[in-house]
């Protein structure tokens, strides 16, 4: 048995009939009910996770989408990040129900405490049709540069800039 793409997961219920005979030639009936379990294929998928300029001790951007590729909804979607040598602002962000064909973006804001390569996992949680809770987890690297300090601007007379004269 198939099932159309559009089928909502559910347990559909089919009853069959069955008549035969016996060897005497007796008719004999019977009716089964019989239950069919439809699932859809869940699949979420996590594009490419970008943090760019990031400094210690600055503000950077993370940025990652999501797209619902599979054939049904999910609900309670929740998504997070996790790793050492950072913190991340507004970190949990829920999506709540995602829709078949969506897609959703995830920017929050990245603090590294630590320059040099830093790894993290961005972390999906949901619920799929049947209500089974789903995890996914994509690592990720970046790297993180020492802030830069700006050198302060020479006052006047000193090495790098000429006095005035006046005539």
């Amino acid at each position: 048995m198939y099932t159309i793409p559009t089928a909502k997961p559910k347990t559909y219920e089919i009853t069959l009939e069955m008549v035969y005979e016996d060897e005497e030639g007796n008719e004999i009936t019977a009716t089964e009910n019989v239950g069919i379990p439809v699932e859809q294929v869940t699949k979420i998928e996590t594009g490419d996770i970008f943090v760019e300029n990031a400094q210690v001790g600055i503000e950077a951007t993370l940025s990652a989408t999501f797209y619902n590729r599979g054939r049904t909804d999910v609900g309670n979607m929740m998504v997070y990040i996790e790793g050492e040598g950072f913190t991340v602002e507004n970190n949990r962000t829920f999506i709540g129900n995602f829709k078949q064909g969506d897609s959703q973006t995830y920017e929050p804001m990245i603090i590294a405490d630590q320059s040099g390569t830093l790894s993290g996992e961005l972390v999906v949680e949901y619920e799929d049709a049947a209500g089974t809770p789903q995890e996914i987890r994509k690592p990720f690297e970046f790297q993180v540069e020492e802030m830069m300090m700006e050198e302060p601007m020479p006052l006047e007379g000193e090495e790098g800039l000429p006095l005035e004269v006046e005539d």
